[in-house]
């Protein structure tokens, strides 16, 4: 829209520097046909100074001034029709100048009008945009400050959430480890009274075995050879009585 005003400005400054040569041109005219109108009484001035200078300077006679009167006559007839056809000519000029000078003017005044026109248009189609677009923005800063609301919410939301989680896994973990160190316990009292229990088994199997060791000793050692003494003594017995 700067650069449509800017253009209108340069515009109208052509437009007035068109108006400012139209009217010098027309200032040269008048000047020249001022001119040309100034001329022509000098000359007649000369004339008349001629006219008047002539018969005090030298006195022709009746018949020489007679000769010489139509001449002059002629001469004073055309250079009339002369100026007459020039003032024609320049009032002509100065007319055509005049419609020329107006034709330009009403154009300029139309360009001028249009211009305004346009700079009227585009500012209002500029202020029409820039309400569309300052509307927009109140509705995409609404829409953004309803999203920032709803994602802080929602975060806040999260986080509780987050904190009650962790709150819960704590307290699981805090459960399952009693719940371990409990096992612990209780498996190393297990095991420490099966440990006990098979040591004293073991005992209780050594003292077994060295009892039957004992009593195996003593068997082989004392009552197999009773046995064996006992068993001689039968036999002996036995072949005595067979030989009685």
């Amino acid at each position: 829209m700067k650069n449509g005003m800017e253009g209108g400005r340069f515009t109208a400054l052509g437009h007035s520097r068109g108006l400012s040569s139209a009217a010098s041109g027309h200032g040269s005219a008048s000047s020249t046909a001022a001119s040309v109108h100034g001329d022509h009484p000098s000359h007649f001035s000369s004339l008349a100074s001629v006219q008047t200078s002539g018969p005090l300077s030298s006195l022709p006679s009746r018949s020489e001034g007679a000769r010489a009167l139509p001449t002059r006559t002629t001469s004073l007839s055309g250079k009339s029709d002369r100026l007459h056809r020039l003032e024609q000519r320049l009032s002509g000029l100065h007319a055509g100048l005049e419609k020329q000078r107006q034709q330009r003017y009403q154009h300029l005044i139309e360009k001028l009008q249009h211009v305004e026109e346009d700079v009227a248009d585009v500012s209002a189609a500029g202020n029409e945009a820039q309400s569309v677009f300052r509307e927009e923005l109140r509705k995409i800063e609404a829409d953004l400050r309803e999203r920032q609301s709803e994602l802080e919410t929602d975060l806040a939301r999260r986080e509780q959430q987050t904190q009650e989680m962790e709150r819960r896994l704590t307290r699981m973990l805090q459960t399952e480890q009693e719940a371990l160190r409990e096992v612990e316990t209780s498996l190393m009292n297990a095991f420490t009274e099966k440990t006990k229990a098979l040591r004293e088994e073991i005992l209780q199997s050594g003292q077994l075995r060295e009892e039957q060791e004992a009593s195996l000793r003593h068997y082989c050692e004392v009552e197999i050879p009773r046995l064996r003494d006992g068993l001689q003594q039968e036999v002996r017995e036995r072949e005595n009585m067979e030989r009685r």
